[in-house]
């Protein structure tokens, strides 16, 4: 199978803002990822209050050293430096990423899973196509209806189709700045709670919930 090389843009999260901090350059296989390697923008670089990226294989001092030159992560499994792996998403974040597509676990190439994090992921990074495309505060659907994050985060936890109506909610913008992701994890957990305090018997519940778990879990509130 012949390699492709992809080249994504990394922005970080300065303050109140978002700036281009460079670019990432990832070779792949498949959903092997091959190789990587990062290089810092000139001007981010000097920017009295840039971050590193990762400090361990992207520092900040051998950016300034070597302006321009692409730094690689050495010999990491995977071979993508750590602040960037971290940016990916979590083994939830992916099967969501999985369920438009229906495809198996861990299957997608890794530019794709940092691509599709989603636009309010949670974090100091945003990884995109185009250093142009200026990551945005405050955009997406507010979500609140918790059925319908419940029965999203049961298709996707049984592998069932995602109904047109449920692909929003996987891509909408809670409420209290959280991630579709996150409150999507929280509702299976809920729910996963429900039927361990079900099992128990416990006497008390309030409204169809759960209002304390004798495992010594208090119910988890969207």
């Amino acid at each position: 199978m012949a390699h492709t090389d992809k080249r994504l843009a990394v922005f970080a999260h300065l303050g109140d803002e978002w700036a281009p901090a460079g670019l990432l350059d990832m070779t792949e296989q498949g959903n092997e990822l091959v190789a990587s390697s990062f290089t810092y923008g000139l001007q981010y670089a000097r920017r009295a209050n840039a971050v590193e990226i990762d400090p361990v294989t992207l520092s900040l001092d051998t950016a300034l050293a070597a302006p321009g030159a692409p730094m690689f992560p050495g010999t990491l499994e995977p071979p993508i430096s750590g602040g960037i792996r971290d940016a990916a998403p979590d083994a939830w974040g992916r099967r969501l990423i999985e369920a438009r597509p229906r495809v198996p676990a861990n299957s997608l190439p890794e530019s794709t899973y940092l691509l599709n994090v989603g636009r309010q992921r949670v974090g100091a990074l945003d990884i995109r196509t185009d250093r142009n495309d200026l990551p945005e505060e405050g955009d997406g659907e507010s979500v609140s209806n918790l059925d319908y994050l419940l029965e999203a985060a049961e298709r996707v936890e049984e592998g069932l189709p995602i109904p047109v109506r449920l692909e929003a909610i996987l891509r909408a913008r809670p409420r209290s700045e959280r991630t579709a992701g996150t409150v999507c994890q929280r509702a299976y957990a809920r729910r996963m709670l429900r039927a361990r305090c079900t099992a128990k018997e416990l006497p008390r519940h309030r409204g169809g919930r759960v209002a304390q778990a004798d495992l010594g879990v208090n119910t988890l509130r969207a």
